[in-house]
């Protein structure tokens, strides 16, 4: 995609403002626990510099995560499924966007339930039919654009994937993403 495109960036802000948040509530639990047991505080310092580096290992992928939406196409990290594979970024000319999904997926445990909301995109020409594309959306906390307080849930997204992947032309798709910025900033 070209330099210069008009653009909708979809970032996972709040989820890595959560991880922030939690960072700084680990950090204060350790200086309590050491104030409280300063004879143990190699231990602390050890257990709680260890949690500290799992959060932040999860952090570095968060930016990777976001759905680039341009004139030219969508841009994304395809979750590969497997343990040994890799996710990796793929980009799709708009032209060759087949169906988009959105599915919820429901995990049942003791405490309740969790529902998962997951992007599935088909190319129209593809070699693997069987095979989609798979985009993690985030939960309820959805998708914000940077520099605005505009938030997409996943519903919302998906249409404005299919307005773009519809419109019939460049200048189309340069209107409906000019449009949501401008409706962004206000």
């Amino acid at each position: 995609m070209q330099r210069g495109d008009v653009d909708i960036v979809l970032e996972r802000r709040t989820g890595r403002q959560l991880m922030g948040c939690l960072l700084v509530g680990i950090a204060i639990t350790a200086l309590f626990c050491i104030g409280i047991k300063p004879e143990e505080y190699l231990t602390f310092l050890i257990v709680f510099g260890i949690v500290f580096a799992v959060i932040l290992f999860a952090m570095r992928d968060i930016r990777k995560c976001n759905i680039i939406l341009s004139t030219q196409g969508i841009r994304f990290i395809h979750d590969a499924q497997g343990m040994l594979k890799r996710n990796k970024p793929v980009e799709i000319p708009w032209n060759e966007l087949g169906e988009v999904k959105h599915l919820s997926k429901v995990w049942r445990n003791e405490q309740g339930r969790e529902i998962y909301n997951i992007l599935e995109l088909h190319k129209k020409v593809d070699s693997q039919p069987d095979k989609p594309f798979i985009i993690h959306y985030c939960n309820n906390l959805g998708r914000q654009v940077p520099n605005s307080n505009t938030n997409y849930d996943v519903t919302r997204a998906v249409r404005l994937i299919e307005n773009l992947r519809d419109a019939g032309s460049e200048e189309a798709r340069t209107q409906i993403l000019k449009k949501h910025k401008k409706w962004n900033k206000s």
